[in-house]
């Protein structure tokens, strides 16, 4: 599970292009919270910052962070906050069970840590900012419709104040990370960079995309009779109209675009890339069906010249040099900080800091299906 990563998720100083991410072995997909995870946010962490002041730890509380209490009702909505935010859904098994709340109760530490320090370092973001962020999410996700916003409020039981204090707190500590780490990151030099495409050079290329036309079909059997008649020689655009269920691509002849293989399912993905142009495949199924596909065209994979991603790496380098400073900082802060945990909710590490996700490449210029809609 992803530990503390409320904190973090909009430390993002810099971003790569898709055709850079192959030279990054940890990359992994950024994701957007969607406005109704922002307000999920506030309800479940907000709250907890501004829980009472108590002087002792009573039963029913599950951590203590200096002067601020949490209690055990607060990290159990966290672990609806992170459902909400990135679908985390609490493990069946009693004992992933364990370690799952007792990771929930130490994100929720690293939230006030996080929250206290930039207090200490007088890092004060204006309601101006919160604010014009919010309008920007808002026109982004809803298309400007702020009575839609009121009514997600509305839904979740938080108000506007609630979403700015939050948008807030999510860019103080984006100044606290850039505070942090912004020395280490200085130091890369040039031939850091020529010294890392040296040592990458073999995943230095720009991945292998293709052109794919998909039929989709609910069961195996009528799948089978498409993908017959597709290989017979019949007209993969009459069988589209004739027999797929997807309405999303169906009306584009089934056609999904220039796709990379990392934006499949990996059943469909593997299938669809083993082929060569104008191949039927499959059938191969997916959580969106049955699928029978055919390659259009296919992009090969080409090796990217030093020039064209020096500026790529230079970025990724410093990202990494600060991340790791921001790391031990991290550390360091939660250990100092002395946090006190009810015996069902203490860690199994306690002073460990939480993970830092990976540098967050751009989206692709190359779209993939909509979920529930295509392979």
């Amino acid at each position: 599970m992803k530990v503390g990563v409320l904190a973090f998720r909009s430390q993002v100083p810099v971003r790569l292009s898709s055709s850079v991410r192959s030279l990054l072995p940890a990359s992994k997909r950024w994701r957007v919270a969607s406005l109704a995870a922002l307000v999920a946010i506030v309800v479940g962490v907000a709250s907890v910052l501004t829980v009472g002041w108590l002087t002792s730890l009573p039963g029913g509380l599950a951590l203590r962070v200096a002067d601020t209490d949490v209690t055990e009702q607060q990290v159990s909505y966290r672990m609806d906050v992170l459902k909400a935010l990135y679908g985390v859904q609490p493990p069946g098994d009693e004992k992933k069970k364990d370690a799952f709340r007792r990771d929930s109760a130490k994100a929720v530490a690293m939230s006030i840590v996080l929250d206290n320090e930039t207090r200490s370092r007088n890092i004060i973001i204006s309601d101006k900012s919160a604010r014009d962020t919010l309008t920007e999410i808002i026109n982004k996700q809803l298309g400007g419709d702020r009575q839609s916003f009121i009514d997600l409020l509305r839904q979740y039981g938080a108000s506007e104040q609630d979403v700015i204090d939050e948008i807030k707190r999510q860019q103080s500590v984006d100044r606290l990370f850039q505070q942090v780490g912004s020395g280490a990151a200085s130091q890369v030099t040039d031939d850091d960079v020529r010294k890392y495409y040296v040592d990458h050079k073999a995943t230095m290329v720009t991945p292998e995309r293709r052109s794919i036309q998909n039929i989709v079909v609910t069961d195996e059997d009528q799948a089978k009779k498409v993908f017959e008649e597709a290989r017979s020689g019949s007209d993969f655009s009459a069988l589209v109209k004739q027999y797929s269920v997807d309405e999303s691509t169906k009306s584009s002849d089934g056609k999904l675009g220039l796709v990379e293989k990392s934006q499949l399912e990996d059943t469909y993905a593997n299938q669809a890339f083993s082929v060569p142009v104008d191949a039927v495949f499959g059938p191969v199924k997916t959580s969106h069906g049955w699928n029978v596909g055919r390659v259009l065209e296919v992009n090969l994979a080409t090796p990217l010249e030093f020039e064209q991603i020096k500026d790529q790496m230079s970025q990724q380098l410093r990202w990494e040099k600060a991340t790791e400073t921001w790391r031990k900082w991290l550390g360091d802060a939660i250990k100092n900080a002395h946090v006190k945990y009810a015996d069902n909710y203490r860690p199994s590490d306690p002073d460990a800091p939480p993970p830092v996700p990976s540098m967050p490449p751009q989206a692709s210029s190359a779209q993939p299906a909509e979920p529930g809609k295509g392979p």
